[in-house]
């Protein structure tokens, strides 16, 4: 699978959150809630491993790529456009007028050659989209994000573009699958806030929830990537960067309300499942004291961890090793 180079991926830890929900309570035939899906790293592995996924995030952008990976396939029909996107020569659209140097504000996210690419393709999708099926459409607009992110000229997230342009970013655009699979699968896809969600959805074996770290509120620090999911003329851009006007911004990046959110989560899942794994790292806005003392209102509960790198926005980072836990509650 293709995947975006994300704040708080799971993709150098899959085998250890898998195999840890395996061992305590097994994956294939499972219905497992991947809660805050991201990158769709997590779900698409509980896929493979023979679970049926549900997966949500609040982020837009995330929604359409979990929808391409976990429902989409690489069928003839997407090769053909595919195919058909990579012949275009491109066209001035928003992505230019927004993100490249020859826009309105100057912005430096994209060269403008690979913005009239983003453009046409983007475009062209919105052309034919009434002549594909919806997971058809959300497989080529995913592969469309992610294939866009390699050429981004940014140190990792978009909170701020390079000066100059970096290596990655001079290559020219080129729409790749999300994934090579061709086999269907019968999974869900939600862009909710998560209780709500919870509220929603019937009985699940498993839950596994992969909630923000800190302060950084993934719609500021990936909002190019929403633009460009939306590609709506009528969403307002602001600012140095490009910041989309009136976002949905996540309590769970709030200290103040993230220990709120967690009980709030918890009390809905009582009655829905079995068994939560809850990942966490010991930079978290909300203590480790605190966590354990929620989920101990509601679970009988166990942590294991594991050292791994810490995720880097720029090379010249500190290389630094954090904490990651793996919180398992069993309801009782």
């Amino acid at each position: 699978m293709k995947r975006l180079n994300y704040i708080g991926c799971k993709h150098s830890l899959i085998d250890y959150v898998c195999d840890t929900i395996n061992e305590k309570v097994g994956i294939e035939g499972k219905k497992i809630l991947d809660g805050f899906s991201g990158t769709g790293v997590v779900g698409y592995n509980l896929m493979e491993r023979g679970a049926n996924v549900i997966a949500n995030d609040l982020e837009y952008y995330s929604y359409v790529i979990g929808k391409g990976l976990l429902c989409g396939t690489y069928n003839e029909r997407v090769k053909m456009v595919i195919n058909d996107m990579n012949e275009l020569e491109g066209e001035d659209g928003l992505v230019v007028k927004h993100y490249t140097e020859n826009g309105e504000e100057n912005r430096k996210f994209f060269t403008i050659k690979n913005g009239r690419l983003i453009d046409g393709v983007r475009q062209y999708l919105d052309e034919i989209r009434d002549s594909l099926e919806e997971e058809d459409y959300y497989f080529l607009l995913g592969s469309i994000l992610v294939s866009a992110d390699k050429v981004a000229n940014t140190a990792s997230v978009y909170g701020a573009y390079l000066k100059n342009y970096k290596k990655s970013a001079l290559k020219r655009f080129v729409v790749e699958p999300l994934h090579m699979g061709e086999e269907c699968r019968e999974n869900e896809v939600y862009n909710k806030d998560i209780s709500e969600l919870v509220g929603e959805i019937g009985k699940i074996d498993v839950v596994y929830l992969d909630p923000p770290y800190n302060e950084r509120q993934y719609g500021r620090n990936y909002h190019v990537l929403n633009y460009i999911a939306h590609y709506d003329g009528d969403m307002e851009v602001y600012g140095v960067t490009g910041l989309i006007r009136n976002i949905e911004l996540s309590r769970w990046c709030r200290k103040r309300e993230a220990e709120g959110e967690l009980d709030r989560l918890l009390g809905g899942l009582v009655e829905k499942c079995e068994w939560v794994f809850m990942s966490y790292n010991n930079e978290g806005i909300i203590l480790m004291e605190k966590i354990r003392e929620i989920m101990e209102r509601y679970c009988e509960v166990e942590l294991v961890e594991r050292e791994y790198g810490r995720f880097k926005s720029n090379k010249e980072e500190e290389n630094r090793s954090v904490i990651e836990y793996l919180w398992i509650g069993k309801f009782t």
